[in-house]
């Protein structure tokens, strides 16, 4: 996915530098929008990516402080558990780790397989998130749901992790088999 943050390949796990990007901010946007439509744990993820958007809007140099990694990254299957791994995240909070992808223009993301976690003392995290090729997403600025994100085809699907304290990570492209 182009603009996503550049790609150091290491092993079987990819780590992806953090992006102030346009990309960046409608993940959060649609995070906090497509939240709404999901009680219980969605609402929390409305706080906490929408926390988080107010930190990337007021600065354009924003530069996130933690990062993430995410294994495995490649030869995904349909509905496999990847493992998001982070560090730099403020200890105590909540973060939220979701997969991403666009449909034509619009950005959205799969909130049925997103997952949360405390924030250990030392700043990391480790989150599950179940990840499919295809899946329905939330359009970042209307809201609307609709529209099918196909991670088989460009610009590929990404990963990316957040709290309601520092905003969104870096994000990290996965591939399907």
């Amino acid at each position: 996915m182009t603009g996503v943050g550049r790609i150091a390949p290491h092993g079987d796990e990819r780590k992806a530098s953090p992006d102030p990007s346009n990309q960046t901010k409608e993940w959060i946007e649609a995070m906090r929008l497509a939240a709404k439509f999901r009680p219980g744990k969605r609402l929390a993820a409305v706080a906490a990516f929408g926390a988080g958007l107010a930190l990337v809007a007021a600065s354009p140099a924003f530069a996130a402080p933690q990062s993430i990694s995410v294994d495995p990254t490649t030869n995904l299957r349909d509905g496999q558990t990847v493992t998001v791994s982070g560090q730099g995240f403020p200890a105590g909070q909540t973060a939220y780790a979701a997969q991403c992808g666009r449909v034509g223009e619009k950005f959205g993301c799969h909130l049925d397989g997103f997952g949360s976690t405390r924030v250990g003392a030392d700043g990391k995290i480790s989150i599950s998130v179940k990840v499919r090729k295809s899946f329905t997403a939330v359009h970042p600025l209307t809201g609307e749901v609709g529209g099918t994100v196909d991670c088989t085809k460009e610009p590929k699907c990404v990963v990316g992790a957040a709290t309601r304290a520092s905003g969104i990570s870096n994000l990290v492209p996965i591939d399907f088999k």
